[in-house]
């Protein structure tokens, strides 16, 4: 069976986990990993210990990523996985990008980012029982647009199909992915 990995991406609170769990009941034969719970599995470190090291392992961390993806996938034994990931992280200092090199290694079939407006991100932070940085508005405009020309950068070289859309439009998510999966199959 050739699983389809599917790539959730965007800022920090922005609801990519509350996504992902309505495409988990919409989407026949799906599963989803988190790169986040890849990396506290294999570093033994929490989220907030892994987001605030030293840039360079946040970035050599990355390496294990692929190997421990196509474990999972084959443990999960779904057609559709949606994978949870970040383009760069937010270490308190400053931004740290995931190498391109290692997401190459990652056989995106396409790649969705949420978006929303930087209102919403912070009530969502705050509401939030995971840490999550609480910056002003202009900060988070300014993050949220770094991260999606990041995705366009790395989709537009390695041809994977980008999806942007806002948080609140699964209505129309949902049936653009079926109708993608169903003509990929």
């Amino acid at each position: 069976m050739i699983t389809k990995i599917i790539g959730i991406t965007g800022i920090s609170g922005v609801g990519k986990t509350f996504l992902i769990k309505k495409l988990l009941q919409k989407i026949d034969d799906s599963g989803s990993i988190s790169a986040s719970d890849i990396l506290k599995n294999y570093k033994k470190l929490n989220s907030e210990e892994l987001r605030l090291r030293e840039n360079t392992k946040i970035q050599s961390d990355q390496d294990i990523i692929p190997v421990a993806l196509d474990e999972r996938i084959q443990e999960l034994k779904k057609h559709i996985i949606f994978f949870d990931f970040h383009f760069s992280i937010d270490n308190g200092t400053n931004m740290v990008d995931i190498p391109f090199d290692m997401l190459k290694k990652i056989n995106f079939y396409s790649i969705i980012f949420i978006e929303d407006n930087a209102k919403r991100i912070i009530y969502n932070r705050e509401k939030d029982e995971r840490y999550r940085p609480i910056y002003n508005e202009n900060k988070i405009i300014h993050q949220q647009n770094y991260l999606i020309r990041l995705a366009n950068l790395f989709c537009s070289t390695t041809d994977t199909p980008l999806l942007i859309c806002h948080s609140s439009s699964d209505e129309i998510i949902i049936p653009k992915l079926q109708e993608m999966i169903k003509k990929g199959s």
